[in-house]
């Protein structure tokens, strides 16, 4: 049982997709000689590659691009800089976020306030704000269209591509874009992650200071994203892996009864709810893990894994069915 993992966020069948579609069983030689140091700002064909991938994507444009260690990485180098820079202090975020933002935003110094982002509007324009906004989000999937206040926001957009979302692709007014491959290519050990912006102050001091954390980034690294992004039909790539992750959304759907009927969200990578005792107690026997977010007396709001292989999801669901007595 102990394959039913659906706690954390790696997305298995969307590796599963990439083995269809990149098909290199034979690596180019590598030069050691170039094993060095990477530019400042990253390789320049990953640079033009991720900008065409973010306007592919989102229909943005962005003058600027920094290569950075993941997602996490670029969110520590803005928080860092606009805090320095601007004296920022106070971080909001929504309610339920991805679990490392509070260490994240602690560690930079900031005060965490957390709550409906429409609730927080006038704070947001005061000057010591920033907003940390992830759109889809996680755990929820929700896309959340904050208009007012762009400049104090950071969009945190590692969900927002075909592979997550079934929608029209709706971006945030934000200030900057903080994103990666890893959750789009189903690997997360790239640690290949970017800054867009179209500020050339803002480019010129995260160029700063996310070199001084970081020195540069992985060159094979780098060297792999660019062989991967050169060699996949990434449409179609990118459509295999959503119909994966939408077939676990309907094994998903067909025992919301467990979850006071409360549905599996169309965006994002996970599927969040309050459960009763009961539903614990049931994935509990059968070894089926997920995250707890909150509790309400008895009840629990709980997180699974939406990427989970499509066999592995299937024997989750048929094993709940065929052990559920309600």
């Amino acid at each position: 049982m102990s394959n039913l993992k659906f706690c954390w966020g790696f997305p298995y069948c969307v590796m599963e997709a990439l083995k269809v579609y990149y098909k290199r069983n034979v690596f180019r030689s590598i030069d050691i000689d170039l094993m060095n140091y990477a530019p400042d700002a990253g390789k320049e064909d990953l640079i033009n590659l991720t900008k065409s991938y973010i306007e592919d994507t989102t229909g943005i444009k962005y003058k600027h691009v920094i290569i950075t260690n993941g997602t996490v990485g670029a969110i520590n180098t803005v928080l860092r800089v606009l805090k320095k820079k601007e004296n920022k202090s106070i971080c909001i975020t929504h309610k339920y976020v991805f679990p490392y933002y509070e260490h994240i935003i602690d560690k930079n110094g900031y005060k965490h306030v957390t709550g409906l982002y429409k609730d927080h509007e006038r704070q947001l324009a005061q000057k010591g704000v920033v907003g940390l906004v992830d759109s889809p989000s996680n755990p929820e999937g929700d896309i959340l269209l904050y208009t007012d206040n762009h400049n104090n926001i950071i969009w945190d957009s590692v969900y927002s591509n075909p592979v997550y979302i079934n929608g029209i692709a709706m971006t945030p007014d934000h200030r900057v874009n903080c994103g990666s491959f890893s959750k789009v290519l189903g690997l997360t050990g790239l640690r290949v992650g970017y800054i867009a912006t179209n500020n050339d102050d803002d480019y010129n001091l995260f160029l700063k200071d996310n070199l001084y954390e970081n020195s540069s980034i992985s060159v094979p690294s780098q060297d792999l994203t660019i062989d991967i992004l050169n060699n996949i039909d990434m449409y179609n790539f990118m459509r295999s892996a959503k119909y994966r992750i939408n077939n676990n959304r309907e094994m998903w759907d067909k025992i919301v009864y467990l979850f006071e009927g409360q549905a599996v969200p169309e965006d994002g990578m996970f599927f969040a709810a309050w459960t009763s005792p009961y539903t614990v107690k049931l994935l509990n026997k059968l070894g089926i893990t997920f995250i707890e977010l909150d509790k309400d007396g008895k009840n629990k709001y709980i997180r699974f894994n939406l990427a989970q292989t499509n066999d592995i999801t299937l024997k989750a669901i048929k094993m709940i069915q065929n052990k559920d007595r309600i």
